[in-house]
Parts: C-alpha cells; sequence; structure tokens
C-alpha cells in the first residue's frame, strides 16, 4: 500500500514548506509573541493567496478541490514551523464542514472567503454548559475554550437542534480570552438570544462526529510536523 501523497497534496506540502520556512523563523515567531499577537497575519495572506487555505475546498467555491489529505499536507508544516495561522480551525473544524453539511446558500456565501483567507472561522467542540434554541430560534447558553475565538468572524456552534453558524459581531455575543498552556488564548462564547443559522438539515451529533474524526487525524498531522522540528532541533545540537 502507498502511503506517499498524490502529486497535487505533495505540491501543496512543497508551497507550505517553502512559504513557512522563509517567513516563520524563531527570530519572527518571538516578534510576535512580544507583541501579544497570536495570529501571524501576513503568513496567512501568503498561504490564502498561493492557493494553500482553499486547497481542501470545492473549487466550485474558491477552492481547488484536492480534498482532505491537501489540507493535512499544508497542517504538518503549520505544526512543523509552530506557525501562528488558522489552517486547522477554518478549514477543517469549519470550512470542510460547511462544504459537507451545509446547503447552497451556505457554501455560497462563506466558503470563497474562507478560501480566499478573508473569513477565518472556528468550531466550539469541547463540551461545556452548552447552548439551547429558545421558541423563537434564538441561541442562549455559553461554550468555552473555542480555539481561534477571539480571531475568527465565524463559529460552528452545536446545539440540541443542530449545528448552528454563528457570526462573532452579531448582537447579544460576548467573547472572554481564556489562557491556555499553548501560550494562545482560546476564548468563551456567552450567548444571549443571538440570532444563528442552522448548518443543513444533519443532528449536532453526526456533524460533530465528522469534525472530530478530521480534526484528530489534522492534530496528529501537527504532531508529525513537530517531532520533525523537534527531531532537526536535537541533530543540528548534537552536531
Amino acid at each position: 500500500m502507498d502511503f506517499n501523497y498524490a502529486e497535487e497534496e505533495q505540491a501543496i506540502a512543497d508551497l507550505t514548506a517553502q512559504i513557512l520556512g522563509d517567513k516563520v523563523t524563531h527570530e519572527r515567531l518571538r516578534e510576535l509573541s512580544n507583541e501579544g499577537r497570536h495570529l501571524d497575519q501576513d503568513v496567512w495572506e501568503l498561504l490564502a493567496g498561493a492557493g494553500i487555505v482553499g486547497a481542501a475546498l470545492p473549487a466550485e467555491h474558491g477552492g481547488s478541490g484536492l480534498g482532505y489529505l491537501a489540507v493535512t499536507a499544508a497542517i504538518e508544516h503549520v505544526g512543523r514551523y509552530a506557525a501562528l495561522v488558522p489552517m486547522l480551525e477554518s478549514v477543517v473544524m469549519a470550512g470542510l464542514p460547511i462544504a459537507e453539511f451545509g446547503d447552497e446558500r451556505q457554501r455560497a456565501a462563506h466558503l470563497p472567503d474562507i478560501a480566499s483567507g478573508e473569513l477565518i472561522a472556528t468550531a466550539a467542540l469541547v463540551e461545556g454548559p452548552g447552548v439551547r434554541v429558545d421558541a423563537d430560534g434564538a441561541l442562549t447558553g455559553s461554550v468555552g475554550m473555542v480555539p481561534y475565538g477571539m480571531e475568527a468572524t465565524l463559529v460552528l456552534i452545536p446545539t440540541d437542534d443542530g449545528v448552528h453558524l454563528l457570526d462573532t459581531s452579531a448582537p447579544g455575543l460576548d467573547r472572554t480570552a481564556r489562557q491556555t498552556t499553548t501560550g494562545h488564548p482560546q476564548a468563551m462564547l456567552t450567548l444571549h438570544a443571538v440570532r444563528g443559522d442552522r448548518l443543513g438539515t444533519a443532528a449536532a451529533a453526526e456533524i460533530l462526529s465528522w469534525i472530530r474524526l478530521r480534526v484528530d487525524a489534522a492534530i496528529c498531522s501537527t504532531l508529525a510536523g513537530a517531532c520533525h522540528a523537534a527531531l532537526d532541533l536535537a541533530a543540528d545540537y548534537a552536531k
């Protein structure tokens, strides 16, 4: 069995490595840390402009249609260089689920902007107090530890009545930063009768299971890249 990337996926991996190798240096990461910045906007725009952010998304909605393996090829190098970009969050947690479960209106509204990097999206996957849908369809409750939740403008929120797409600028939504051991704050979202948009017709459990399988695999790719970088550092030190 051949576990190597296909030609298109390898091209995505090579291009990602080239961009991150040139731009994400130890000095750059230290500069961002000292400034309290947790998103490298310049690198994110370069990745989007090169077609890497949208590589896995459907071609008819601004992507390249290369599928899931294309984004894992890029994510491995994000882990290798510790790049501060929301590839996992915006593409795997949000973009791909919208492509899979959203209706045509939702795909057309969000996927082109996700592919271009203009829209940062994420999802609330950690169990918390939860969000309920009121009788009039508004969302009330809270979710905790949302990655890139302070930077995102679109969040996927699970409820008993499916998963809802939520604009983080919507009235009634409050975001609070929560510190993590990674040094990158996540967000606690508190909703007070906030209007959302139900993602397709699938149940929340089905969508969350689909997302988590792919997130787990993408995290493994991130860790593989990080281990590769650690091995290189150890080898350089030993020499």
